[in-house]
């Protein structure tokens, strides 16, 4: 996405350029499988279209993940890729196969996780043998060891990421209903946290299934009702009937804290509708009924080209205003961070120099945390005498406050008159400065800010002059146990922070030294890579003639 940007590209292009591939690679994919698989040109447009065309896919692309909606592009390619390889399951298919799903997995590493699960569906209903896993297990593990390594190395210095089952207990609220009827939750408003009734219009969708069910005879048929029973069971994470089930998961498999939102799982349900209802258009070779089921699916998505939805399918809010606050931050000088209250919108700029922080975040640290008045307004913390010197020390030199949405759910006449009144806080404050860029779009210069004494020589190696020791050294920088100042480990400040006793003064360099484990793991996966690449290739070159 840089490098686009660095082009001169604009964002709404980038964004239209790179949904276009994404489109073109699944619907390749779904007619290579199609034909693979002897469909008829009704099952195969059908499969794209409902694929695609779908209230999961739209809201994904609706809220800006880009990246998700690429990897979900890939998984009928890889459907295909890997029927071909059951078929000749030769080594050296087995490696490419296991290098897309490799690449697949750069845009989410996710997809891996979901195509594993793909492929130990199809083994156990029969539909691939397990002889193609050797080939891919081991492109997969050498392609991502550039991260898995670190990782690794990381968790012996006392880091790890997990997942606990109050943070999915969170995310899980995909019911079984709205799984039944391909209706996402958040459909079509997509506001996060406000979940919509399943859509009784779809009730087409689980017709389709069922009459798919009761009329299909295909090989396929066992693997994508498998695809669909795995989604419902997964995608609504701890909620019942049997949501105990995704606990323990949790709990056991390794990686599988990656899916603290369940509703990523709602592809495989994707994957086995789409199979089940094409398999059906498939056996009765019906050209009106796929046109109908094509027009009423189009019929649903409305809501995507009507500009009914709150994100990307819609106009941007204010964007000349956050263009001209992305143009002001540019031009600053030096790294900073930016405050935004509550929480970022999506276009809010951020960069490598303007670092951004979201007020809700800071409460989960103690000194913010502590500043906290009361129980009904949790950025009063803000209002706190310390804030000024906090703020500096954390490196925070703007604060931007924009208007809360509007244009999906109207406001209530409170949180208009709050807004008033916090903007107008900040606005009289002698250690702010003004510099807002229309009602809409507050922003204030932190005024006590100053200049980190640290220059910074590559995003993971600061220097500093020390004059006077010893002394503690504030490094404003998340605290993370990988920088080190003089082979020692930091010690965290202010919960959040990094912090360093030094005893003489000098030149001193601080660096992450996990980085160096990263570029030497960067080094062995490309090289040991190519190697299976070229040694399988001339194999297979070798025996095939």
């Amino acid at each position: 996405l840089s490098l686009f940007g660095r082009l001169g590209m604009a964002w709404q292009l980038i964004v239209k350029v790179l949904v276009g591939l994404f489109l073109i690679v699944g619907i390749w994919g779904w007619w290579k499988w199609g034909e693979f698989n002897t469909w008829n040109i009704w099952a195969r447009w059908t499969a794209a279209v409902l694929y695609f065309v779908n209230t999961y896919f739209l809201v994904t692309l609706d809220g800006g993940s880009l990246f998700i909606a690429g990897a979900y592009s890939c998984v009928p390619v890889l459907l295909w890729l890997s029927s071909r390889t059951n078929l000749y399951p030769s080594w050296w298919n087995q490696v490419v196969l296991g290098f897309v799903v490799g690449v697949a997995g750069f845009l989410d590493i996710r997809i891996i996780f979901i195509y594993l699960t793909i492929a130990s569906l199809a083994i156990v209903s029969r539909f691939w043998s397990i002889k193609i896993m050797p080939g891919i297990l081991t492109m997969l593990l050498v392609l991502h060891s550039f991260w898995w390594f670190p990782a690794l190395v990381n968790q012996w210095h006392g880091q790890s990421i997990d997942a606990n089952s109050s943070q999915v207990n969170q995310f899980s609220f995909v019911s079984p209903s709205h799984l039944l009827f391909w209706s996402q939750p958040h459909w079509y408003n997509n506001l996060f946290g406000d979940i919509q009734a399943v859509r009784g219009y779809l009730v087409f969708i689980p017709i389709l299934v069922l009459l798919s069910l009761l009329t299909v005879q295909h090989p396929s048929l066992r693997f994508f009702i498998a695809l669909t029973i795995a989604g419902l069971i997964l995608a609504k994470g701890e909620l019942p009937p049997g949501g105990q089930l995704y606990s323990k998961i949790l709990g056991w498999l390794p990686g599988f804290a990656g899916f603290r939102d369940p509703s990523k799982f709602e592809i495989l349900r994707n994957l086995g509708y789409t199979g089940l209802i094409a398999l059906l258009m498939n056996s009765v070779n019906g050209k009106w009924l796929a046109i109908l089921v094509v027009t009423l699916t189009v019929l649903v998505a409305a809501p995507a080209y009507t500009g009914k939805m709150s994100g990307m399918f819609s106009p941007p809010a204010n964007l000349q205003e956050y263009q001209m606050q992305a143009d002001f931050l540019q031009k600053q000088s030096g790294t900073f961070r930016v405050l935004w209250l509550p929480t970022k919108p999506p276009m809010g700029y951020a960069s490598q120099n303007a670092i951004w922080t979201e007020g809700m975040a800071l409460l989960k640290k103690k000194p913010f945390l502590d500043a906290v008045d009361g129980e009904y307004e949790y950025l009063n913390y803000l209002r706190s005498p310390q804030m000024p010197s906090l703020l500096s020390l954390i490196g925070v030199k703007y604060i931007v406050y924009p208007h809360p949405e509007d244009r999906k759910k109207p406001l209530h006449p409170d949180e208009i008159a709050y807004y008033a009144w916090f903007r107008n806080w900040f606005e009289n404050q002698t250690w702010l400065k003004d510099v807002s860029f229309g009602p809409k779009l507050g922003m204030f210069e932190v005024l006590t800010y100053e200049p980190s004494n640290f220059i910074k020589l590559s995003p993971t190696r600061y220097k500093t002059n020390v004059k006077q020791a010893p002394q503690w050294l504030i490094f404003p920088e998340s605290f993370d146990l990988g920088w080190k100042l003089n082979s020692k480990s930091a010690i965290p400040a202010y919960d959040m922070l990094n912090s360093f006793y030094v005893n003489k003064p000098g030149e001193h360099v601080v660096e992450y030294v996990p980085q160096k484990v990263l570029y030497l793991s960067i080094v062995i996966s490309i090289s040991i890579t190519a190697l299976i690449m070229f040694t399988s290739y001339a194999r297979h070159r070798v025996r095939k003639y």
